[in-house]
């Protein structure tokens, strides 16, 4: 039985301000960029403070990622529409319960 390959985070880096690098196990790397969904979604504010942004880590076994605020996003939102983009509508409603920060 063959095994199947699950493309999964493996690391996050800052490119410039609101732009992730995103490594996934399969040696892939997209460039993420959060711009709309951090000006557009009050949950999400938190990280327009550039220390804040940067300080994003690979959680839920290579799933997601997460900031010390508690915003977080599912990685697999990226790898979808294939542009590296995630738009603020298409999280407004599932996502946007993870995304509490204080």
């Amino acid at each position: 039985m063959r095994k199947k390959n699950i493309n999964r985070l493996q690391s996050v880096s800052v490119e410039t301000d609101m732009v992730l690098a995103a490594t996934y196990t399969g040696g892939n790397t997209i460039r993420v960029d959060l711009t709309e969904v951090v000006q557009r979604l009050e949950a999400f504010a938190p990280l327009e403070s550039r220390r804040e942004f940067r300080r994003a880590t690979v959680v839920d076994f290579g799933w997601g990622v997460e900031w010390p605020c508690g915003a977080s996003l599912d990685s697999d939102r990226w790898v979808g529409n294939g542009t590296g983009t995630v738009e603020a509508q298409e999280i407004q409603g599932k996502d946007r319960g993870h995304a509490l920060c204080a």
